[in-house]
């Protein structure tokens, strides 16, 4: 069918070559259900190009299928009597045409398909596109099917792509797209396409014909704005907008494209005297479902009458019809009001906000017509739920809200803060932004759904915060309405809660920190919890099982019973140490309670710096960290600098002496009823700066073989001249074979020395390498690596004489060098074989290997594969030659 296609377009191509027919067209799609879509292409012509009329079109579906496609629009049948069902298009204006031709086509499966229509008649002096007339025109637009992104219905065009604009004066279009999935559109200038849907060569965007600074052409990529300022030449025009689509793929999460429409259109610039007009600023909208916007439109041109009109979204609803409406062509002089009015309902809500263009076009006539462009964005949000609240239950804290106001909701989203922050959201911002330090810590799936425990991933809250939540409703594309105000509570104070893990001796052996906590104050002893009662204290260390390490107790009521345990005998030196503490009767455990542990502090030595970083673990918040130095001549600790970070870095201090350091923290729980401000202090930490940086850079290395002398000469530069000032000597690396492992050959004991010499070596193959070393015995990388081969050499003599007389015997090469070994054969005229051997020495001696008798005088030739060493391994090399024998004595084998 393709090729049939093909063969029709080409027949009609030579048949009217010089036809006039097409300026401007787009194609459209439509989902039906399943794979099936509906498919509609758009062409907009010159009504009086008769011989170039298209009754039918050929649409290529793009997934080897093609299909011929009658025109479907107009009143009349007079144009096609051979067709009883085409119809004649609908005249506009003289001097356009609007023509649709509709069809449907189900696809095989997902996939992207390129839905494309050529015809070979474009109008005529297009000033852009040379010789126009000869030039195909070419539609196209991208369908993607996949079940990952939901089907894809493309954006319908509201506005004629066929436009008038005035010499020098700024032209203005918007194709006034219309998405019905509401997905994100990008718009972009593109090129124009001809035949084999290839880019017409030679074609050039309008401000590149008469070009300048006064002539620029741009389209503003988020509402579709083309503007050209200013056109510098009259005549026609043609621009194709390539308006892409996108939406967030349900399987990965990422945003990716789902399809894309061309426009090809056409504008006519003449002179004229006219501008045109302008809009009143007009401000995005946010609103929440369930209310009305009641908005005014405003655009002016002294001197004109001025028709407004609107397309988006909204005034295209199909559910929806009488929701949204605007005062389509209002006219009025000198300016013009119309009014935007839109019920809003919970059906409206979308992720991304809705898009109106208006248009306001003056009445000059058809050539001199000016038109011009403003949008308006508006975002339709879900109305928050009502009657939460937050009640403790144990260790957790169970939510309950009332349903969502909008039934379409599909769930909620739990965010969390410990404390209050006092937000209310500004209008338009959705959901509860990250910079609030609220988390979204969990989605409640089901619209009726409306309670939930949060426990902390099985973990339990802990006693002492105040935990403050937000929700909002979720709908079906992952918007989310407007968050409920901050709702708050906190645990019950029934538990001990640990206050301070403090470490009051640093020792190996003998080191001690201290545990305090707070006793519970609400919970019922005489009912609920009966004594006697006993603390039992828990410790473990990182890696190792927890062990009880001390009961305190019995008491018979809670307001007894000492809440601060001494634990010794630790090595607080190297280790830290977590605490749990509980309390038990007879019934019992109350609890659990979280672990706390002390603050632990390393050091990492640095040149003439000591990095600090410590380590805590802790159910309260700290909000400070006080640094601590020991000053030998006060003989104490005194307080650095105070940081909100657990790092922290001591400058300027001199390697080889030893600094000693601890750490304060700051901190305190989120509600009133425990010690505030919460003070904890670390072991103490000794370290002792050092060099730990190598040199800054490793020597760049330069190398040359001597291929005469078998001498290899290196050179490097000496970083102290550049980057570094303590090199003390250098370390030669290498390698014999191309990717090898460098090895170490050689060390220079002088920074000042920077040069090489390896001398009377075997083989001069092999890279090379150099390394800086500080006088800390840091060792810089290996530096810039140069590599040099050999020069091998090995020839033959053309002529030997045995004969037993000591003088040319036997066949020798020349002196040769950098061979491991090689592979010769010598034949005589007749092709046998009389000698071969693998010594590079050869060594023949001019009799046949096999019968041992010497081999008539003549010429004998040889093939030799000799095996040079190279710097990637062993190289063969084959040579051919002949070598003439000149026996000065025949002798047989027995002779000898």
């Amino acid at each position: 069918m393709r090729n049939l296609v093909i063969l029709v377009f080409l027949i009609l191509f030579s048949a009217t070559a010089f036809a006039t027919h097409n300026r401007a067209g787009e194609i459209s799609y439509r989902h039906i259900n399943n794979l099936t879509y509906e498919i509609t292409i758009t062409t907009y012509t010159d009504p009086s190009s008769t011989s170039a009329d298209r009754c039918t079109l050929d649409v290529d579906f793009g997934d080897g299928l093609m299909e011929t496609v009658y025109r479907s629009n107009g009143v009349t049948q007079n144009l096609c009597p051979q067709y009883s069902n085409t119809y004649d298009g609908e005249t506009i204006n003289t001097y356009t045409k609007v023509n649709k031709y509709i069809t449907t086509h189900t696809y095989a499966g997902p996939g992207t398909y390129v839905i494309s229509m050529l015809d070979p008649n474009r109008v005529a002096e297009i000033e852009n596109i040379p010789n126009s007339v000869s030039v195909p025109f070419y539609l196209r637009s991208v369908l993607v099917i996949s079940p990952t992104v939901g089907n894809n219905t493309s954006p319908t065009l509201e506005n004629l792509p066929i436009d008038n604009g005035c010499l020098k004066k700024p032209y203005y279009h918007n194709p006034g797209a219309v998405d019905p999935d509401n997905d994100s559109l990008v718009y972009s200038i593109s090129v124009c396409y001809g035949d084999q849907g290839k880019p017409i060569p030679d074609y050039k965007t309008p401000d590149q014909i008469a070009p300048g600074p006064n002539n620029k052409l741009s389209i503003n990529p988020n509402t579709g704005l083309l503007s050209w300022d200013s056109p510098q030449q009259q005549g026609d025009y043609n621009i194709c907008i390539l308006i892409e689509e996108y939406r967030r793929d349900t399987l990965s999460g990422s945003i990716v494209k789902v399809g894309e429409v061309l426009r090809d259109m056409q504008i006519k610039i003449g002179p004229c005297d006219n501008n045109p007009p302008e809009f009143a600023p007009i401000e995005d909208i946010c609103v929440i479902a369930g209310d009305t916007i009641n908005t005014e439109i405003k655009a002016y041109d002294n001197g004109d009458v001025i028709t407004l009109i609107a397309v988006g979204l909204p005034l295209n609803l199909s559910f929806d019809e009488d929701s949204a409406f605007f005062t389509q062509g209002v006219t009025n002089s000198d300016s013009v009001i119309g009014t935007f009015y839109w019920a809003t309902n919970c059906d409206h809500i979308k992720l991304r906000p809705y898009q109106i263009t208006f248009k306001a076009r003056d009445n000059r006539g058809l050539i001199a017509e000016l038109v011009n462009f403003a949008s308006m964005n508006i975002k339709v949000i879900g109305p928050p739920s009502e009657n939460y609240a937050a009640n403790p239950e144990g260790n957790n804290i169970r939510l309950t809200w009332s349903a969502n106001p909008c039934d379409n909701a599909i769930g909620y989203n739990i965010y969390r803060k410990i404390d209050s922050l006092g937000y209310s959201p500004d209008e338009c911002i959705t959901g509860v932004p990250s910079a609030t330090g609220y988390q979204l810590i969990d989605f409640v799936s089901g619209y009726n759904n409306l309670t939930y425990l949060d426990d902390n991933n099985g973990n339990g809250l802990v006693h002492g915060h105040r935990y403050c939540y937000m929700i909002t409703g979720v709908y079906p594309d992952k918007a989310e309405s407007y968050p409920t105000p901050e709702f708050c509570a906190q645990l019950r104070k029934d538990v001990p809660v640990i206050t301070r893990v403090t470490v009051k001796r640093t020792s190996e052996f003998e080191g001690v920190d201290s545990v305090f906590w707070a006793k519970p104050t609400e919970l019922d002893d005489s009912v609920q919890f009966p004594g006697p009662y006993v603390y039992k204290v828990y410790r473990s260390v990182t890696g190792q099982v927890e062990d009880l390490i001390a009961t305190i107790g019995p008491f018979n009521a809670l307001n007894f019973g000492d809440t601060l345990l001494v634990d010794s005998g630790l090595n607080t030196l190297n280790f830290q140490y977590r605490y749990r503490v509980v309390l038990e009767n007879n019934q019992g455990i109350k609890g659990p309670t979280q672990r706390a542990s002390s603050v632990f502090l390393k050091i990492q030595p640095q040149d003439e710096t000591l990095d600090l970083s410590w380590n805590i673990n802790v159910p309260w918040q700290n909000t400070a960290f006080e640094v601590q130095k020991f000053n030998e001549d006060s003989n104490r600790f005194e307080v650095l600098d105070t940081v909100e970070t657990p790092l922290y870095s001591d400058t300027g201090l001199v390697n080889g002496i030893s600094y000693c350091y601890r750490i304060k923290s700051i901190g305190s729980y989120s509600t009133p009823g425990f010690i505030d401000p919460i003070l904890n202090l670390s072991q103490q930490a000794c370290g002792i700066p050092r060099d730990t940086v190598p040199p800054c850079n490793p020597p760049n290395i330069f190398v040359e073989a001597d291929c005469d002398l078998d001498n290899v000469y290196l050179d490097w530069e000496n970083p102290n001249l550049s980057c570094a000032d303590d090199v003390a000597f250098y370390k030669i690396y290498f390698t014999s074979v191309l990717g090898g492992t460098y090895q170490e050959i050689y060390e220079i004991a002088n920074a000042e020395e920077v040069s090489f010499v390896r001398e009377n070596l075997n083989s001069l193959a092999g890279c090379y390498a150099v390394t800086a070393i500080d006088s800390s015995g840091n060792e810089s990388p290996l530096g810039e690596k140069f590599c040099v081969d050999n020069c091998p050499t090995y020839e033959l003599p053309n002529i030997f004489t045995p004969g037993g007389d000591g003088v040319n015997d036997f066949l020798v090469p020349f002196p040769y060098k950098f061979v491991e070994d090689i592979d010769i054969k010598i034949f005589n005229r007749w092709g046998t074989l009389v000698f071969e051997t693998n010594n590079p020495n050869i060594g023949w001696d001019g009799k046949d290997m096999r019968s041992g008798i010497a081999v008539p005088s003549g010429v004998y030739f040889y093939v030799c594969t000799v095996n040079e060493i190279r710097l990637s391994g062993i190289e063969p090399r084959v040579i051919k030659g002949n070598v003439t024998i000149i026996n000065q004595k025949q002798q047989n084998p027995t002779s000898n």
